[in-house]
């Protein structure tokens, strides 16, 4: 790639000095992209040399291939091609144009790393209408406040996704639509690369874009004081589940919620209980888990027979046949909504039954 010329090349040389380039936070390198500042640097008497030049001489076989062009008061360094984090020496010849020789000058530079973020679901289907949009960056980014202005989440016709935007960590912002995901859409996420970047200046070197599509819109109701899991699908009941809740001592909590892990079998241990006290327990081969809040979930339970009354530590136990060998014959409540659901469908509990709500 042909390099920018000095507007004031040409003009005779004096004296050198020596730079060191080790650490300062610009704009990412780019692979083919045109020649970019990368440092900038000024001479202490105010004004640069006429005609600077700059022999590099990067580690091992590393090329910078870099000119220095010069400003009333100062070199700027352009690269169009260099490694992320390299530490280079770097010499500069020149003189002031009344041929004063210029003192020693050091400066340390590095080049930032390039911004990378991975984006959960990706490529997923039948996603539930409550799952969150996570996207995990690389490094923290300079502007966490106005993250979601430069990440547009649309729908398959081109609708602006309505939602909020937080952060659940330095380097994780969430995403939750308001109020869901349309149903049996393909959701579109694709982000500014000139607007995200690192604190440490590292931008985008290729394109953050993803999709994934959303299911019909399913929808799970516990409600505790009939012991009853209600499947709703487009509206319509599909299926209500006798259920075992959790007792007085190990409530299950009340509110809105969402799947948000699912294993075909899970080992299931006490919560806040350490091994070998009172009250720890563990059981191995629990099927059909759904996890949708902290660590409640429904499962299937082979231990016991009493759905339709409390008899949990707190997840929404259904029948299942399952390692079942004492009820062989139970019904398999727990695998066809496991079958049934997916990662995202909302989950409200609620502790008592509306009047218009028939569970028959």
């Amino acid at each position: 790639m042909k390099q920018p010329r000095s507007k004031f090349a040409g003009k005779s040389l004096a004296g050198w000095l020596i730079a060191p380039l080790a650490a300062i936070g610009v704009a990412a390198p780019m692979k083919d992209f045109i020649s970019q500042p990368i440092s900038a640097m000024t001479p202490p008497t105010g004004r640069a040399p006429a005609d600077p030049r700059l022999p590099i001489r990067p580690p091992a076989a590393d090329s910078l291939h870099s000119t220095l062009e010069a400003e009333s008061s100062r070199w700027i360094l352009l690269s169009a091609k260099h490694d992320v984090e390299p530490v280079y020496s770097v010499q500069i010849q020149g003189n002031e144009v009344t041929d004063i020789l210029l003192p020693s000058l050091s400066q340390e530079n590095l080049i930032p790393p390039t911004l990378t973020a991975d984006i959960s679901p990706r490529d997923m289907n039948d996603v539930g209408l409550a799952l969150p949009l996570l996207l995990t960056f690389s490094e923290p980014l300079a502007e966490r406040k106005n993250v979601g202005q430069h990440i547009a989440v649309r729908s398959t016709d081109g609708q602006e996704i309505s939602g909020r935007w937080e952060w659940v960590g330095k380097r994780k912002v969430r995403f939750s639509p308001q109020p869901l995901w349309p149903a049996n859409s393909t959701i579109h996420v694709s982000a500014d690369r000139q607007g995200l970047r690192s604190s440490r200046g590292g931008a985008l070197d290729a394109p953050l874009e993803s999709q994934f599509s959303t299911g019909p819109d399913k929808r799970i109701f516990v409600y505790l004081d009939k012991q009853r899991v209600t499947a709703v699908e487009n509206g319509q009941v599909v299926r209500v589940l006798p259920a075992s809740t959790g007792k007085a001592g190990t409530p299950t909590a009340t509110g809105s919620f969402y799947i948000y892990d699912r294993y075909p079998h899970k080992t299931m241990r006490s919560r806040g209980v350490p091994r070998g006290k009172k009250g720890y327990y563990e059981v191995e081969n629990v099927p059909y888990t759904q996890f949708f809040h902290e660590d409640l979930a429904f499962h299937g339970a082979w231990w016991h027979n009493r759905f339709g009354h409390p008899a949990s530590h707190g997840c929404v136990n259904l029948s299942t046949q399952d390692h079942n060998k004492r009820w062989p014959d139970a019904p398999e409540d727990a695998g066809w909504l496991y079958r049934w659901a997916a990662l995202g469908v909302p989950v409200t509990v609620l502790k008592d039954t509306p009047v218009d709500v028939a569970l028959e």
